[in-house]
């Protein structure tokens, strides 16, 4: 359909059926379906859909440099937005981004099969008027330039012999 008029030109495309089933469309092509729009584009579904490729990339893409991308679940006491890239043991979600700002107005969990590492300029862990804890089975190793442990009162338990080694220089005294 061609429109030649200074007024908007509708083609609508139904399939509607006045008896008890369902008015289908249903497109097939051999080769590529292509949907061009000059304006904005809208899909809706009234039931569960998907959007899928056998095979290459998909590619969801919000290009202009003031546009975002939105991906909104509203599922309200379960999984709202479920990524999935454990396809295999080296299956990986990346991440790049100017700043990550991350909340959850309930608790959040990070759990890993192996190592977690967390690198940056600085760390700041701040549990608020929480508890912070470190548990670990294993060693922990703290290592710094300088060290500052404050506290109202401080506990260092031990079921094993420990060693306390303090060293100063000519200027500065050592107590313990």
């Amino acid at each position: 359909m061609t429109g030649n008029s200074s007024s908007a030109v509708t083609m609508t495309i139904a399939a509607s059926n006045s008896g008890s089933g369902a008015g289908v469309i249903d497109m097939d092509a051999d080769g590529a379906i292509s949907v061009d729009a000059g304006a904005g584009l809208s899909l809706q579904g009234g039931a569960a859909s998907d959007l899928t490729v056998s095979s290459g990339d998909l590619t969801i893409e919000a290009g202009g440099s003031s546009n975002k991308l939105v991906l909104k679940g509203d599922h309200a006491s379960g999984v709202a937005i479920h990524l999935d890239a454990n396809e295999g043991s080296s299956s990986e979600i990346h991440m790049e981004a100017g700043v990550l700002d991350m909340d959850a107005t309930g608790a959040a969990t990070l759990d890993a099969g192996g190592a977690i590492g967390i690198t940056g300029a600085g760390v700041d862990i701040n549990a608020g008027s929480g508890t912070l804890e470190l548990t670990s089975s294993g060693a922990v190793d703290v290592n710094s330039a300088a060290f500052t442990l404050d506290g109202s009162t401080i506990s260092l338990d031990a079921s094993d012999d420990s060693n306390f080694s303090l060293a100063g220089n000519s200027s500065s005294a050592v107590q313990l």
